[in-house]
């Protein structure tokens, strides 16, 4: 008999008796009591709810026992009454499992998501008359597995996504049981499948067109491409020698800036030496010598930066009309946007082939 206060609990919808959980699993002890094995799953990380108050049918939710629950412990749900629901997902449960499982009659409900069933263990789970549902997402089942679960009488729905289960497999499900809901929907991925190969031809025919359109407007303007090219060709020319006459410029205005510098050093140690002795005849010379060669010197330093000055602008010059020249070359022959289009419709193609593939597998 339930006691009052499990009952108690239940009135709330559900009951959570929960207990510290163990690091390691613990040893499965034999008992006769329905809320001693119900006080053992909670113990091992499990969680018990009402599913319905009426008849007081149990929902068992072992999921929080992936590390702690082995298959000797499933033997605690046959002194349970009325569970309709197990769920297993991701628990070490493997055949040897399911043979106690296979003893719960009143189970509507089971999840075996990601455990280690397989298809020579569904056999133990055929005296549930009442599952009408079945998940066996993730598992190892295979087309062996469809005879077994053929006869399960008032099955519903069955989830097979992630198995070992092929296409033809799934058919032959649905042949042997029309009302069963099976997923994947076999149908609906056939049908997904066509939509998105024939949306993946008609994006190849559009991409093709679109790069077809520009290279033709590539080549109506082919002539005036020649000319712009030959423009090109000519302001990068001009570009490129005056780049090279502002150099030599620039290296000229620095070898006289030195010069010039030198000379001035020379200039002011002379009329040093001169202020000194102004009535001595030589320093006088070298001085007027020095004074020549520097006024000499500051002119063409002048005159060579006046010369870069120019030679820069006119680098800068041909470097815009040469750039202005490549830009409209560009522009005509729609370089980038040919590119893209074409880039474009490789992938598309690359697509529609994958999607293709898919299709053609799925109707084999």
């Amino acid at each position: 008999m339930r006691s009052i206060g499990f009952i108690a609990l239940a009135l709330f919808g559900m009951t959570n008796l929960s207990y510290p959980t163990e690091s390691k699993p613990l040893p499965y002890k034999p008992v006769q009591e329905e809320t001693q094995a119900i006080a053992a799953l909670e113990k091992l990380g499990g969680i018990i709810r009402l599913v319905s108050l009426e008849d007081k049918a149990l929902d068992v939710d072992l999921t929080g026992a992936t590390d702690t629950l082995t298959d000797e412990h499933l033997q605690y749900l046959l002194v349970i009454k009325n569970i309709q629901v197990l769920r297993l997902k991701e628990t070490q449960v493997t055949d040897a499992g399911l043979v106690h499982i296979g003893k719960i009659t009143s189970l509507k409900r089971l999840f075996l998501e990601k455990t280690r069933v397989t298809d020579a263990g569904l056999v133990h789970l055929l005296p549930l008359k009442e599952l009408s549902y079945l998940n066996l997402y993730g598992t190892s089942i295979t087309d062996q597995a469809s005879e077994t679960l053929l006869k399960f009488p008032r099955l519903q729905t069955l989830i097979l996504t992630e198995t070992q289960v092929s296409s033809k497999g799934i058919q032959q499900l649905q042949k042997g049981k029309t009302d069963l809901e099976i997923l994947p929907n076999l149908e609906l991925r056939k049908a997904q499948a066509e939509a998105a190969w024939k949306a993946a031809q008609k994006a190849v025919a559009d991409a093709k067109a679109d790069y077809e359109k520009i290279q033709a407007e590539v080549e109506k303007v082919a002539p005036e491409i020649k000319q712009i090219q030959e423009e090109v060709n000519k302001t990068s020319a001009e570009f490129s020698e005056m780049t090279k006459k502002n150099e030599a410029a620039k290296k000229e205005l620095a070898r006289l800036t030195m010069e010039l510098t030198q000379a001035k050093e020379a200039l002011e140690r002379v009329q040093k030496e001169s202020s000194k002795n102004p009535q001595d005849a030589l320093l006088k010379s070298q001085f007027e010598e020095k004074k020549n060669q520097y006024d000499s010197l500051q002119k063409a330093t002048t005159t060579a930066r006046k010369n870069s000055d120019m030679l820069e602008a006119a680098t800068n010059a041909a470097k815009k009309n040469s750039d202005q020249a490549k830009q409209k070359l560009d522009k005509l022959k729609n370089s980038k946007k040919l590119t893209d289009a074409k880039l474009t419709w490789e992938t598309n193609l690359k697509l529609e082939e994958t999607t293709r593939k898919i299709w053609e597998e799925l109707n084999k």
